[in-house]
């Protein structure tokens, strides 16, 4: 039978069915037209969706979600890109309407089940993990394991503290209260650029134009900056061997040169830090949270 799962994110929700040997035989996608959706909108968008589906061949409904997540309840417990979640729980909310399983876990941990299991953490005793998508997520890989922390919270790199926010952010988003990590994913990348130079366009687009366009470079230099510096101070902290780099951004070639890049001068030739460890893609790119909360039938 196929396992159901969605990955709940800022810009969409992505939808993969997925086989017994963890391939996604179909895709689908939610768009929600950039719009921050309320919790009780993105369950109605789920459920629409699956009503619409034959759920005689789905064994289990698996859902990776922004947020930390309390693993025996699937209860929300942190601020995320779902608008009034927390203390919510899709686990809760499926299971009374669907015969299925329900799975729940936090994106960036499906993310790093997927690599450990299947991935490129194979056989690696410890490693970050950052995803990048709207917003910026992390988790930890300790003596190869999820390491998920006393609060479910380890490894929400979107949450290092990065200063107070400076003037031209407060005129962009005027309810932002400090700079976080989340400050350097796409989100902000492409709000900043459009604030600039009053023109829309797309992460991949504002990267396409980094050797020609001023502006997409301060943009980008910024937000690659913000990441080698909050992933350069993890490795501070956990010393792995391997940092892997998730979510649609990280496939990439210009992102995850000048990434690497960047790391290399700030860890090594600034920091002079000692530890070693390489860089690079998560196997399954942006499929990863999809796979991963496909494999939480296997952890439990």
């Amino acid at each position: 039978m196929l396992k159901l799962a969605f990955d709940i994110g800022g810009s969409a929700i992505k939808i993969g069915w997925i086989n017994k040997d963890y391939k996604i035989i179909k895709r689908d996608r939610i768009e929600h037209n950039g719009l921050r959706l309320q919790f009780d909108e993105v369950v109605k968008e789920i459920e629409d969706y699956i009503d619409k589906q034959d759920l005689s061949q789905f064994s289990d409904i698996c859902i990776s979600s922004p947020g930390a997540i309390e693993k025996k309840t699937g209860k929300i417990l942190g601020i995320n890109a779902v608008l009034n979640s927390v203390g919510k729980s899709y686990v809760k909310s499926f299971s009374k309407k669907y015969n299925q399983k329900i799975y729940c876990e936090n994106d960036s941990n499906c993310a790093t089940l997927a690599e450990l299991k299947i991935g490129n953490a194979i056989g690696v005793d410890n490693a970050i993990i950052v995803v990048v998508g709207s917003g910026v997520g992390g988790s930890l890989v300790i003596n190869k394991q999820l390491y998920r922390g006393s609060s479910y919270f380890a490894g929400e790199l979107g949450f290092v503290y990065e200063g107070e926010v400076s003037e031209d952010i407060k005129k962009m988003f005027p309810m932002i209260k400090a700079k976080v990590g989340s400050f350097y994913g796409m989100y902000f990348l492409c709000a900043k650029y459009e604030h600039l130079t009053k023109t829309k366009k797309n992460g991949e687009q504002i990267f396409a134009l980094y050797e020609k366009d001023n502006i997409a470079k301060e943009c980008v230099d910024e937000i690659i900056f913000g990441l080698a510096k909050i992933i350069s101070n993890a490795t501070a902290v956990v010393d792995p061997s391997l940092v892997l780099i998730g979510g649609a951004v990280s496939a990439n070639d210009t992102f995850l040169r000048l990434l690497k890049k960047k790391i290399k001068i700030i860890y090594f030739d600034k920091m002079v830090a000692n530890g070693k460890f390489k860089v690079n893609r998560c196997k399954f790119g942006n499929d990863s949270n999809l796979l991963g909360a496909a494999l939480l039938v296997e952890e439990s």
